[in-house]
């Protein structure tokens, strides 16, 4: 007797049943790819943070490398974590893109992402034009046929190399940012209102790493100074700049170590008024002094903060001098209405960085700011007037991403002059390798950065939280004038990453810059 049929009915119910089983079924799965995906990309933060400046401060190609597999990496997690969102259509709680958030943001973002696209075409078109291949073993040019009016390039292989670590910064600013807007469960119940707002989980535990990372290094530079053997971390004798004078830290030449403390402390000051002005608001019970672990970033800003002064780098030390100016102006007007420990405790300790600095350093640092106040810096001089010279030659479209080292021996007058590798200012070597056209793209990505964060969608900070990270990333800009931090992976890293912290920011941030 043959089976008896379910009815139609019966039958579309069993389906629609099943459809539903293997619809949860893909959204569990998904979600999980989502989940992990996004907890990898929070330890490779972490990773890439603390290895970018204990390996030497990334300065090697095989540091570089694995910073950039890394960041690579990071750009996977991304996509796979963009790909979970769409085919499961889960929505995870976000600081960010929900359904009354305005499109201005989004648009913002748009337009910083086909900016970044083009660079990077610009930087790789100019790899594959190449002018010129540079032999460096015997120190001479191979010419090529290419096209003048694309980008080109006189060193291939310089300029292949700056491709593929911009395109892993790239992986390393969007996956950064994706990440910070995701919000916990203890952001979501955040209680609205006009008070200062709590410092999102994310992002104070990527404070916190960056702060207690950056006082290990200075533990670590300041004992390598009084130790005087000249070997970076104890370890290492660099083939250059061998003197224990000269180094600070992981890194070889002591400007870029002040560089990198002078972007992390006015971060950490920052990070100590937010949480400050969390715990001061009025909500019953509040902690005593000293029970919070907030406590301790004053201390470590000090430490950091004294950095610069004791690595004896006399650019270092005018920026510091300048961002704890500011920093004191800065807590004039933003605290002036707070308790009176709260106003004096950042004077007190940028004095006590002050005082560290002086009592470590200053014997080394004097004898170099009197070189520099009696004009004793012809080389340097020397090294301009030649850069000028390769900016009148390659105003328009560069000599190509990260040529300057290989040209600029054809810009010496006297053969017996320095070879530099760097213009020892960021601003005129990236009008000399990638022209007026690509350092124009570069500048309209950062203005669109801070435009974006005047739109309305975003984490809700204090404006003292925004204007330190604006401060930090001044002082690191205005150094690049006189010197090359941003010719230095992990300096880089850490500004992209602050970048990104920044873009995260929405519009209630700047509005409320007084009222925090």
């Amino acid at each position: 007797m043959p089976p008896k049929q379910p009815e139609p009915d019966s039958a579309g119910k069993t389906a629609s049943k099943a459809g539903s089983l293997a619809s949860k079924s893909s959204v569990r799965l998904w979600g999980s790819v989502y989940s992990w995906s996004d907890k990898l990309t929070e330890f490779l933060l972490y990773a890439m943070i603390i290895f970018s400046s204990w390996a030497l401060g990334a300065t090697d190609n095989w540091s570089v490398w694995t910073l950039n597999i890394s960041a690579y990496v990071l750009g996977l997690l991304l996509v796979l974590k963009t790909t979970s969102l769409g085919v499961s259509k889960i929505s995870p709680p976000r600081w960010e893109g929900g359904p009354d958030t305005p499109p201005s943001g989004r648009r913002w973002m748009k337009f910083i992402f086909f900016l970044n696209v083009v660079l990077l075409i610009y930087i790789i078109v100019g790899a594959l034009n190449n002018r010129a291949t540079f032999v460096v073993q015997e120190r001479r040019f191979i010419y090529h046929d290419a096209l003048p009016w694309l980008p080109h390039s006189y060193d291939r292989g310089s300029s292949l190399f700056v491709f593929w670590y911009i395109l892993g910064l790239s992986c390393v600013f969007w996956s950064a940012r994706d990440w910070l807007l995701g919000r916990s469960v203890a952001d979501a119940i955040q209680e609205p209102g006009n008070h200062a707002p709590a410092v999102p989980s994310r992002l104070r535990r990527l404070l916190w790493v960056l702060t207690l990372n950056g006082a290990l290094l200075a533990i670590e530079g300041i004992l390598q100074r009084l130790e005087g053997s000249g070997r970076l971390l104890f370890l290492v004798k660099p083939y250059w700049n061998r003197t224990a004078g000269e180094q600070f830290g992981p890194w070889a030449y002591r400007a870029n170590a002040a560089q990198y403390f002078n972007l992390i402390w006015p971060v950490a000051i920052g990070f100590w008024l937010w949480l400050a002005a969390d715990d001061e608001r009025p909500r019953g019970r509040r902690s005593r002094v000293g029970s919070n672990p907030r406590t301790i970033l004053l201390p470590l800003a000090v430490l950091m903060a004294a950095c610069p002064i004791i690595s004896s780098s006399r650019g270092g030390a005018i920026i510091d001098a300048l961002l704890s100016l500011t920093t004191i102006f800065f807590v004039v007007i933003f605290r002036r209405k707070r308790s009176f420990f709260s106003r004096i405790a950042i004077p007190t300790t940028l004095a006590a960085g002050f005082a560290l600095g002086m009592y470590f350093g200053w014997d080394a640092l004097k004898p170099r700011l009197e070189e520099m106040l009696q004009g004793e810096t012809s080389s340097r001089q020397l090294l301009y007037r030649n850069a000028r010279q390769m900016t009148r030659d390659f105003y328009v479209l560069g000599s190509g991403a990260g040529t300057f080292g290989s040209l600029y021996q054809l810009y010496r007058s006297d053969p017996e002059q320095d070879w530099e590798a760097y213009a020892h200012n960021d601003w005129l070597e990236a009008l000399i390798t990638l022209g007026v056209v690509g350092e124009t793209i570069i500048v309209l990505a950062f203005l669109s950065l801070l435009k974006r964060s005047l739109t309305r969608e975003g984490i809700r900070a204090p404006g003292v939280f925004y204007a330190f990270i604006l401060l930090s990333i001044a002082g690191c800009l205005i150094h690049a004038t006189f010197d090359f931090p941003l010719q230095v992976y992990s300096i880089l890293f850490v500004f992209i990453l602050l970048c990104s912290t920044l873009s995260s920011f929405g519009k209630s941030t700047a509005s409320r810059m007084a009222a925090s």
